[in-house]
Order: structure tokens, then C-alpha cells, then sequence
């Protein structure tokens, strides 16, 4: 499967939000370069223009034939220089187009960068010699200038911008905090919980996402009700039906026994009657178990329970099961430890648990139990020395009617897990399933101890 990558909104936002602000950056310092360095080319052309009249004045009745010099203009630095027309056979281009007229800008070329030039006619009256004043700047001190100008006007937008982006930052992080509110509320919540959230909202937008999971979680509440009603209903009509019929048939079977007419054949049938009737049996009674705990999961009725107690009543329940199967039962680190719980409901999950354990462990196996109360915590470990589950069907097994391929041929329905985990979940424990040492599963139940002082007489149910 392919990984999909996700960003969350507030990157999202930032990145489109510093995109923005270097883009326009970028556009308001091309136009404010180009009109700075536009409007300081005038000013420079028309200063060294009077640069080249004033020194023509400067210069009249002057018999000069050479000059070459430098003279600052604000920031710019211009070459001055003062050379002789010859008009047949000029040596520059300068020279070439003061023969041509008397003044004007002239622009040429460099290598690595370009020149502009203001030339002037010089004429002495008392010689026949002209000369031509030139005043040239270079392109590159003009950009330089205009850049470092342009900078400055452009520093408090450089200041500015990264603040607005923490700024927004900050913002954002504030107003997605209900969001997180109701995020980190709904990871909370009970699985078969489906009351209206908590969270105020703070917008128009969360008061909107509030409504609408509170309106499914109330369709959801409402299915819950119905399945559990269906199948509570379900079981118990099935109920009296199967153990009419179940009675019927020991009747009918016995008297055949005592009538002597009990063939071979139909005492396989029989067999094989009775063991679908213990399957039907046994489904309806954990669908009816599934319904009672479903609808009693929030309500109260929680009290101190002595857990080593209830466990040692079920394994007198079932010890029959063990003696009929030859299995060894170790019990260590048998701790005395108090939990809060319903009994009936704590009852259920060791019972079935233990019966698992009785159910997939073979004939002469060993089941260990171990109870340990440390950290205010309460430790439950039932292990066997059976087939054991693998490592990937350990999340499956805890689903309604699962069934795994190694054990079609034990009697059970599938939900003995799926009733363990919910009871597990809503006494706010947790169960996990692991190799045992004894080569089977290990299951282990964690719960949290009671306080001390609220340990009262266990109370077992019947």
C-alpha cells in the first residue's frame, strides 16, 4: 500500500503565508529598484551635465589641451576628462559625435560593465585649438548605489515579515486549541460511549464539526440500543426453545436406553445432537451475557472486590472441567488485592478466561494462575500449556465471533474474548496476550487497585 504523506494545516498555512510574503517581497523590490534607480539616473544625468557646463564656463579663454580626473557627485564618483578634437581622424566615440554637435550624452560600452557620458565643445577665442570636456559615470556605481538606497528602504519590510510569520504562528496555534480540545476528548472516550461532547466551540466552523459528531454520535447510541435490543431478544427466545429441546432429547434418549433399542448408530447421533445443542447453548447464553453488558457498561455499581476471592470461586466452579480433562492447576503468587468493579461483570471475565484455558489445554496439560498487586496495580496472569495463538491473530481473537482455524473442533461460539476485552475496557483495564512458558497463551489482565480504606467484604455472585 502506497504511504500517503499529510501536512497539517498550520505548515500548510505557514508555507502559503511565507510563499506569499517572499513573493511579494520579490515584486516590491523589483519595482522599488527600478523606480529608485530610474529617478537617480535623471538626477545623476542632470548633475553631471552642470558638471560639464560649469567647468566649460570654467575653463573659456583657457588654453587646456589635457585633463583626466575624478570628481564625486553624492555617492557617485565621475571621471572628468578634457581632450582635443581632432574632427579628422577622432580617436573615440566621444570626440566622433562632439564633431557632429556641440553637446549631448553618449553611451558605450566596457567590458564588464557600461559608461554614460555629458560632452561639451570648449573654444578658446584665442587659439584654434577646441577642446571637448567629457564628464562619464559608470552603471556600476549608479546600480550599487540605487541597491544599497533600496535595501534601506526595504529593511523594515525584512524586519517585519518574519515577525508577521510568527506572529501568525502564534495565532493559529491559539485558534486551532479547541480543535485540539476536541481532538484529545474524543481519543478519551470510551469505546461504547456516545454522549454529546464537551468542548464549547469557539467558531462558527467547530460549532458546526460539534453538531454534526454529536448528531452521529447519537445515531450511532441508537443503532447501539437497537443491536443490543435485537440480540438480547434473539437469545432469549432461542433460550427455552433449545432447552425444551434438549430435554426432550435426554428423554427420548433414555428411553430408548431403557428400552434396550439404542443402536450404535444412533447413539453417534445422539452424540452428535447433544454436542450442536451444548454450541447452540453456550452461543446464547454469551449473546445474552454480550447484551446485559453492553447495556449495563456505564451504568454504577461499582464496589471494592477481592479479586483472589473471585478467582479462587471460579476455579471451585470449574473445577469439574479440570478433573474430567486430568489437568494440573498451579497457582503462585496467589496475592490478596482489592479492584473496583461490578462482581457479575469481573466474574464474567475470569470465568471465561479460565475456561478457555481448560477448553484448549489437552488431556494431563498444566493451567497456572499467578495474582500480584504492585504500583497500585493489580496483575492477573492465567496461562496454559495448549496450542497457543499466533502472534497476528492476537487482535482478531477479541472480535465477535472469531473462530480460530485450530479450534473448529472445540465447542465455543466466539465471543468468550470479545465479552472479556469489552468487560476489560469498561473497568478501565487492559488485557494482553502473549506465548506462555508452558508453551500455550498467556493472558494478562491488569486493573487498577482500590484504595485501601474502600476495601469492603467480597461480594461473589452466585
Amino acid at each position: 500500500m502506497r504511504k500517503t504523506h499529510l501536512f497539517s494545516l498550520v505548515n500548510r498555512i505557514l508555507f502559503l503565508f511565507a510563499a506569499l510574503v517572499l513573493v511579494l517581497f520579490l515584486i516590491i523590490f523589483i519595482f522599488a529598484y527600478n523606480t529608485t534607480k530610474s529617478e537617480y539616473e535623471q538626477k545623476v544625468y542632470y548633475k553631471i551635465e552642470r558638471v560639464g557646463i560649469l567647468l566649460e564656463r570654467e575653463l573659456r579663454g583657457a588654453n587646456v589641451r589635457s585633463y583626466q580626473g575624478r570628481y564625486k557627485i553624492g555617492e557617485v564618483t565621475t571621471i572628468i576628462r578634457i581632450e582635443q578634437k581632432n574632427c579628422s581622424q577622432p580617436v573615440t566615440p566621444v570626440i566622433a559625435a562632439a564633431c557632429n554637435q556641440v553637446s549631448g550624452f553618449i553611451a558605450e560600452e566596457l567590458k564588464n560593465d557600461h559608461i554614460d557620458t555629458y560632452y561639451l565643445n570648449a573654444s578658446s577665442p584665442n587659439t584654434n585649438n577646441n577642446s571637448v570636456i567629457q564628464v562619464s559615470v559608470l552603471h556600476s556605481h549608479i546600480n550599487a548605489y540605487v541597491l544599497k538606497l533600496t535595501s534601506q528602504i526595504l529593511l523594515p519590510y525584512l524586519i517585519i515579515s518574519p515577525l508577521a510569520i510568527i506572529a501568525l504562528f502564534v495565532f493559529l496555534l491559539n485558534s486551532l486549541k479547541p480543535l485540539r480540545s476536541l481532538e484529545q476528548e474524543i481519543q478519551k472516550r470510551e469505546p461504547n460511549y456516545f454522549g454529546p461532547l464537551a468542548t464549547s466551540p469557539s467558531s462558527t466552523e467547530l460549532n458546526s464539526l460539534v453538531n454534526a459528531l454529536n448528531q452521529l454520535f447519537e445515531r450511532a447510541h441508537q443503532f447501539q440500543i437497537q443491536q443490543q435490543q435485537f440480540i438480547a431478544n434473539a437469545a432469549h427466545e432461542l433460550r427455552t426453545p433449545l432447552t425444551a429441546l434438549n430435554l426432550h432429547l435426554q428423554i427420548f434418549k433414555n428411553e430408548l436406553v431403557s428400552s434396550g433399542h439404542l443402536q450404535p448408530h444412533e447413539q453417534q447421533m445422539f452424540s452428535e445432537l447433544e454436542e450442536r445443542l451444548q454450541r447452540l447453548q453456550l452461543l446464547v447464553n454469551q449473546m445474552m451475557s454480550l447484551a446485559h453488558q453492553e447495556k449495563l457498561g456505564h451504568e454504577s455499581g461499582k464496589q471494592a472486590v477481592e479479586l483472589s476471592a473471585l478467582v479462587k470461586s471460579c476455579i471451585e466452579q470449574l473445577y469439574p472441567s479440570l478433573e474430567k480433562k486430568q489437568l494440573n492447576l498451579y497457582i503462585t503468587d496467589f496475592e490478596k488485592s482489592w479492584i473496583m468493579a461490578r462482581p457479575d461483570q469481573l466474574n464474567s471475565i475470569v470465568m471465561n478466561i479460565l475456561d478457555n484455558a481448560i477448553k484448549y489445554t489437552p488431556k494431563g496439560g498444566l493451567v497456572s494462575i499467578s495474582l500480584k498487586e504492585q504500583s497500585q496495580q493489580t496483575t492477573l496472569i492465567i496461562e496454559d500449556s495448549g496450542p497457543g495463538i499466533d502472534e497476528s491473530e492476537y487482535q482478531n481473537v477479541f472480535q465477535r465471533f472469531y473462530r480460530l482455524n485450530n479450534a473448529q473442533d472445540i465447542i465455543g461460539s466466539g465471543l468468550g474474548l470479545a465479552i472479556v476485552h469489552q468487560a476489560v475496557q469498561q473497568l478501565q483495564g487492559s488485557i494482553e496476550l502473549s506465548r506462555s512458558m508452558l508453551g500455550g497463551l498467556a493472558v494478562i489482565l491488569i486493573f487498577k487497585s482500590a484504595p485501601q480504606n474502600s476495601a469492603l467484604p467480597a461480594v461473589l455472585p452466585e
